[in-house]
């Protein structure tokens, strides 16, 4: 059956996603904004699923590395941009910690594996204070859709072969069966690395994951715990006969309602993704389903949204890193990630038209295969040798504190006011001042010393 090329709602319902994100992240309130993500993560499965069946319409096989290649000039140009033009900001709008992780992050992006990166070097999660300051924190998204495009195709091929040798009279309902068994299996653990239980298979995952917290940060970031997201866009577009008697209407509402729910009951205290991830899931579903409209009224397909919806990618791109450098440089402009977020989809709409469809269109770009390789190869050796230059620039003295030169580090207690090994001491002292804590603390040490000696205290650490 031969897939419609263009979906507006599908533009429209992309511009809903980065609306989200981008209002969470430019801190409005919005606290589910974050699940913004899992609609992308549903329609490229849909719209993945569709271009594959697409060519098996009209040209009786499908060709990967015609659909990878697509990908590539689809993504690779406008991260690759990002990178560039990002990383040498960072150097003077970030912090010295969050410049040198985000090179580390954007490194690992230009090789689609940030959101590993962040998984396995990362432990304290996406939810934290110290990763929020990373400007190419929003990559693990990109990285891991396309560890799914490079999946998902050999996947469906997989079982779409096996289902037609084992069952010749009925190969849908086995590739289907398949799909969503696989589903099911990503959903479980998802589950299970979300909200531990004292069952058999959570505790083997505790015993190698350490604790609730790493699991949580697995669950987060694996494509192994997002993979079902991709496959339910997937099993709707395999599936569409089944859909056709809904009501519309019905589906759109519901839809639109589950989006609003999470969106403003979701927060980061929510156990997430797990179980609760299939609310938005679901409501993507049932948005694609009815096409974007409720009644005569087709919102989706309005002009703004898809506008909005052609720039999203590039949007997401280049919104986080300006809000991380207006709260990094003004941090008493309140407003300021706000028109940072704005100012975003400013360049969003230049690299649309300068850099995305003249290369995702030209012919030129598009005519050899070589060119599309070569291509590829700029777009991810720039920013990695980039990244990796910039990444070993020498450390500042200041990032071994002297509480660890002098060897002051988990003194006893007993220590810190009866040794002399850790005191730095002042003429005509009144008394004596005492650092106490752990590493955080540690690092104050040389400011401590000169503050407590200028009040004439001796200094222990």
């Amino acid at each position: 059956m031969s897939a419609p090329t263009i979906r507006p709602d599908i533009q429209g319902l992309r511009a809903v996603a980065v609306l989200m994100v981008v209002i969470y992240h430019a801190g409005l309130p919005l606290s589910g904004g974050f699940t913004g993500v899992d609609v992308f993560f549903v329609i490229s499965g849909f719209v993945i699923t569709m271009a594959l069946r697409r060519q098996w319409s009209d040209t009786g096989r499908i060709g990967l590395g015609r659909f990878y290649a697509r990908r590539a000039r689809r993504l690779l140009p406008a991260l690759a941009t990002m990178i560039v033009v990002v990383v040498p900001l960072s150097f003077f709008f970030s912090t010295f910690d969050a410049r040198n992780q985000g090179y580390e992050t954007a490194k690992s992006a230009s090789l689609f594996f940030a959101n590993i990166e962040l998984m396995l070097f990362r432990p304290n999660g996406y939810f934290t204070a110290s990763e929020q300051t990373n400007p190419f924190l929003h990559t693990w998204s990109l990285s891991l859709e396309e560890q799914i495009y490079f999946v998902i195709p050999i996947v469906l091929f997989g079982l779409w072969w096996v289902s037609k040798r084992v069952s010749r009279s009925r190969p849908l309902a086995l590739f289907v069966g398949g799909i969503m068994l696989i589903a099911l299996a990503s959903l479980w653990t998802s589950y299970v690395l979300t909200v531990p239980r004292d069952l058999w298979p959570a505790n083997v995952f505790m015993d190698v994951l350490d604790n609730a917290d790493t699991a949580r940060t697995y669950a987060f970031y694996s494509p192994v715990t997002r993979l079902w997201e991709f496959l339910a866009g997937a099993l709707l577009a395999v599936a569409p006969t089944a859909t056709r008697q809904i009501t519309r209407s019905a589906t759109f509402a519901l839809g639109l309602a589950g989006l609003l729910y999470t969106g403003f009951t979701f927060s980061a205290q929510t156990a997430f993704p797990g179980v609760v991830a299939a609310i938005p899931v679901v409501a993507t579903v049932l948005l694609i389903i009815s096409g974007g409209s409720i009644g005569p009224v087709a919102p989706l397909t309005h002009r703004a949204f898809t506008w909005i919806g052609d720039r999203s990618y590039s949007w997401y791109l280049w919104h986080w890193p300006l809000i991380q450098f207006v709260r990094a440089t003004f941090p008493e402009f309140e407003n300021g990630p706000v028109l940072a977020a704005v100012a975003g989809l400013g360049i969003a709409a230049l690299s649309y038209q300068f850099i995305e469809e003249p290369i995702r269109n030209g012919e030129f770009w598009s005519r050899h295969r070589f060119t599309t390789i070569g291509l590829g190869t700029a777009c991810i050796a720039v920013p990695v040798l980039l990244t990796t230059a910039l990444r070993h620039e020498p450390t500042p003295e200041i990032d071994v504190h002297i509480d660890v030169t002098s060897g002051c580090v988990e003194q006893p207690w007993e220590a810190l006011t009866s040794s002399d090994t850790c005191i730095w001491r002042t003429p005509s002292a009144i008394g004596d001042a005492v650092l106490i804590g752990d590493s955080q603390a540690g690092h104050l040490s040389e400011g401590f010393i000169e503050s407590a000696h200028a009040n004439r205290l001796n200094a222990r650490i």
